[in-house]
């Protein structure tokens, strides 16, 4: 390409197209204006100053070394005063002669000067471990004796270590010993990660924290990307730009249905995604459990015609999900697990005629679950044939949820409340307190977060992790509950979202820090009964409704796209109803032409034989008048 004789290739480099970067400045322009701006430069102030120290840590990081010389040397900043480095060099470059002196030079920098010896003890820890896996067993051993077992250290410490870095004499390879050590080795850069953990014991002033310009910059992209309404599915840092503020609109937001699922031929009460986010399981209200395949174009997978024929009023996974619970209404007395794959049934819970479970849960591990109801019964039962291990009596409960990595299960009763159930232990602990009934909640997948649905009032998130009870953190508002069951959930990336359904036929959308709505879905000509959200693929929510149908909501691009799909469909079969039309119009007027031809033929025929009938009747004529 032609360049202007006026442009000057610019880099950090030492020739000027080291890195393509472009001036239209002579080089005396530039210079004159670069000297203009030094004598107009103001005085650095602290932030100035602490920025630039920040900058030449990222370049030296990025091994722009000639560049932070040029910086230090323009601006008059160092980055650290001379003990320091001399310190940093030594240590990166594996001299602990000399960094033990050096250590010397700057103990009077260090936040606690007691920790000194705290230091040696990671310097003389990298410097066995280096030895060891140069093969130089010796050396490690009189290091091991000598130098780490002097050190003024507490005796059980200063024992734990010796008995912990005497072990790894016995690795027989290097590969061993940076397993057992869980060390990365020189070039895998252990020295850096020594002196990222050394920086801890001094203060940020005198040797920066290691990485300090990026993690700010993470914190800023992380600031923006928590101000965001419409971010909810992970990508990769690399993928933010730094030079303008982070935003998502509504098009990258699960807000458009995509999908309309209509199998069902009754009300839907009730539906959920599995953990693996490839299939979605929903129930109806005359009983018929439906197995949805998500993995592309939803499709029905296979159908359950269940028993329970007041309705399918709540289904839970199982952790693997191949197996899952269904639970009815309050006339049926029981529970049935069901295998995922081939729909069987593998168990049911059924202990008397007066049972009613209506909710379950699985444990974490998945060797049990639990169903309950409305009137007083409470199972803990075994995953492998559904036999009643411990049970609760007399707690009359509308929804459960288990808390992960824990063994207790939360319990939403008939008296407004929340409470905490032990089996092993059983105990049972008041957790929330609500004036109006709580139709449903949920748990957020860590634990912290609690959902409730409560009658006329909304839905309620409580903090369960809150210090020193748990407390109510937020009111969502705009949602319309009454005492219908409404399953709401958490979803998107780290579960920042909140969804429901609602009785005004809408579905709502919060971003958990808001009061307000931030979407409201429509599409349903009736109440939406329960909400799900992907778990895997954030950009998927589904909702059933009393219209009969499932609605699969996704971002604008994909409900634009699945339109074209439709259009290009509807045209492909208009085209080929053109093409039967015509190929059925040439079939029949071939067959009108064959009819009139033939006709024509015995017409000709005919006439021919009268007229050759006529000819032979005048000839004998002739010859009987002779």
């Amino acid at each position: 390409m032609q360049q202007s004789p006026n442009l000057l290739v610019v880099s950090n480099g030492e020739s000027p197209q080291a890195n393509g970067v472009r001036l239209h400045k002579t080089s005396h322009l530039l210079q004159a204006e670069s000297s203009s701006v030094v004598t107009r430069r103001k005085p650095l102030g602290a932030m100035d100053t602490d920025l630039i120290r920040l900058i030449g840590q990222h370049l030296r990081g990025l091994g722009f070394v000639h560049s932070i010389d040029a910086l230090v040397e323009e601006s008059g900043c160092s980055l650290e005063n001379i003990a320091t480095t001399n310190f940093r060099i030594c240590v990166l470059t594996g001299n602990w002669k000399q960094a033990d002196k050096a250590l010397d030079e700057v103990s009077s920098l260090l936040v606690d000067p007691v920790s000194i010896n705290n230091l040696r003890l990671l310097l003389l820890e990298e410097k066995y471990l280096e030895l060891l896996d140069s093969n130089r067993d010796l050396e490690a051993l009189h290091c091991l004796r000598q130098e780490i077992a002097g050190l003024p250290l507490h005796k059980h410490e200063r024992t734990q270590k010796i008995h912990q870095l005497s072990s790894l004499i016995m690795c027989q390879n290097a590969a061993e010993l940076r397993r057992a050590a869980n060390w990365a080795g020189v070039k895998g850069g252990s020295r850096e990660h020594l002196m990222d953990n050394i920086c801890g014991f001094f203060p940020a002033n005198i040797m920066l924290p290691p990485k300090r310009l990026s993690r700010l910059l993470q914190q800023a992209t992380e600031y923006q990307i928590e101000k965001c309404n419409f971010h909810c599915v992970c990508s990769n840092a690399d993928n933010y730009s730094l030079l303008t503020d982070h935003i998502c609109t509504r098009d990258d937001f699960p807000a458009s249905s995509v999908y309309t699922l209509a199998d069902h031929s009754d009300e839907v009460w009730f539906l959920q995604f599995s953990h693996d986010g490839q299939r979605l399981v929903s129930g109806c209200k005359d009983g018929e459990v439906i197995i949805w395949d998500i993995t592309g174009q939803p499709k029905k997978h296979h159908s359950i015609k269940t028993s329970y024929a007041s309705g399918v009023t709540y289904i839970a996974w199982s952790p693997d999900d191949s197996l899952f619970i269904v639970c009815g209404s309050d006339d049926s007395s029981e529970a049935i697990v069901y295998i995922t794959e081939s729909g069987e049934e593998k168990c049911r819970v059924h202990q008397t005629s007066e049972d009613c479970p209506t909710c379950c849960a699985w444990h974490p591990d998945g060797s049990k679950f639990y169903v309950a109801g409305t009137r007083g019964q409470f199972f803990e039962c075994s995953s492998r044939d559904g036999t009643v291990l411990g049970q609760y009596e007399g707690v009359r409960l509308r929804c459960i949820a288990v808390q992960p990595h824990t063994n207790n299960v939360l319990a939403a009763d008939t008296h407004c409340r929340v409470r905490s159930y032990n089996f092993q232990e059983h105990t049972a602990n008041l957790v929330i307190q609500e004036d109006h009934p709580i139709m449903s909640f949920t748990l957020s997948k860590c634990g912290h977060y609690a959902l409730l649905n409560i009658a006329n009032k909304g839905i309620h998130m409580w903090d369960l992790m809150g210090l020193p009870l748990p407390c109510l953190v937020r009111r969502f508002s705009g949602v319309t509950q009454g005492f219908c069951t409404i399953h709401s959930c958490f979803g998107g990336l780290n579960d920042n979202f909140v969804v429901s359904g609602s009785e005004d036929n809408n579905v709502y959308v919060w971003h958990k820090k808001r009061e307000y709505p931030i979407a409201i879905l429509d599409g349903h000509v009736r109440t939406v009964n329960c909400v799900s959200w992907n778990p895997v693929r954030h950009s998927m929510i589904a909702s059933a409704s009393d219209d009969t149908t499932i609605r699969i909501w996704g971002t604008r691009l994909q409900a634009d796209k699945q339109q074209r799909c439709l259009e290009e469909r509807e045209a492909k079969m208009i085209t080929e109803d053109r093409k039967c039309h015509l190929r059925s119009h040439a079939h029949t007027t071939s067959a009108l032409y064959i009819s009139h031809t033939h006709v024509c033929a015995r017409t000709h025929t005919h006439t021919h034989a009268r007229t050759h009938t006529h000819t032979h009747t005048i000839c004998i004529s002739s010859c009987i008048g002779n």
